[in-house]
C-alpha cells in the first residue's frame, strides 16, 4: 500500500503543533515528522529560490519512495504565503510546480484556520497589535486563501478550536478525509 503524507498549513498561531501532537496521540498512522526549516538571511534572493528548489525537490523524492505516512509541518505553501507577504517576492509557478509533484508523490494538505482576532489573541496576548501587524495577519490569511484556490492536492480545512476537547471527533474527520 502506497504511504500517504499529511502537509499541515496555516497562518502562525492556528494550532498546526497542537494538531500535529494531537495526531500522534490518538495513534493515527503517521510514524514520521518533518519540520522545514529553510529560514535564513537570504530570503526573497536568487540563492533562497535555489535553496528552496533543492529542499523541495527532496522532499519530493523523499515522499515518492517513503513507505511510512509522514507528517510535513509547513511546506510549500507557507514559502509563497510568507515570502509574498513579507518579502514581496512571488514563487507562485515554483510552488504550483511542486504542489503537482507532491500531489503524485501521494501528499494530501490540511489547512488550519482561525477566527483573525483569536490569532491576534494568541500571538500578541493582552498587548495591544500595531496596527501594520494586525494588517499582516490579515494580508497573510487572504494569501493562504488565494493559494489554496489552486492547490491540486486533496484538501480539509480544520478550525482546530471545533477539535481540540473532541479528539475522536478529529480522528474521525482526519480518517475520513484519508478515505
Amino acid at each position: 500500500m502506497k504511504a500517504k503524507h499529511l502537509i499541515i498549513e496555516g497562518v502562525n498561531k492556528t494550532g498546526k503543533s497542537s494538531f500535529i501532537k494531537d495526531l500522534n496521540e490518538i495513534q493515527l498512522p503517521f510514524r514520521g515528522y518533518y519540520e522545514r526549516s529553510v529560514r535564513h538571511k537570504y530570503h526573497g534572493t536568487n540563492f533562497a529560490r535555489q535553496a528552496l528548489d533543492a529542499q523541495l525537490a527532496t522532499i519530493v523524492s523523499f515522499a515518492k519512495f517513503s513507505n511510512e505516512n509522514i507528517i510535513f509541518d509547513r511546506l510549500h505553501l507557507s514559502e509563497y504565503v510568507y515570502g509574498f507577504v513579507d518579502r514581496k517576492y512571488d514563487c507562485l509557478r515554483e510552488v504550483l510546480k511542486y504542489d503537482k509533484q507532491l500531489k503524485e508523490a501521494g501528499c494530501y494538505m490540511i489547512y488550519l484556520y482561525d477566527d483573525v482576532e483569536k490569532i491576534k489573541e494568541r500571538m500578541f496576548g493582552q498587548q495591544v497589535a500595531k496596527f501594520d501587524e494586525e494588517r499582516r495577519i490579515e494580508k497573510l490569511i487572504k494569501e493562504f486563501e488565494f493559494i489554496l484556490q489552486f492547490t491540486m492536492l486533496p484538501l480539509l480545512c480544520i478550525n482546530y478550536n471545533d477539535f481540540k476537547e473532541n479528539k475522536e471527533g478529529l480522528a474521525m474527520e482526519v480518517n475520513a478525509f484519508l478515505g
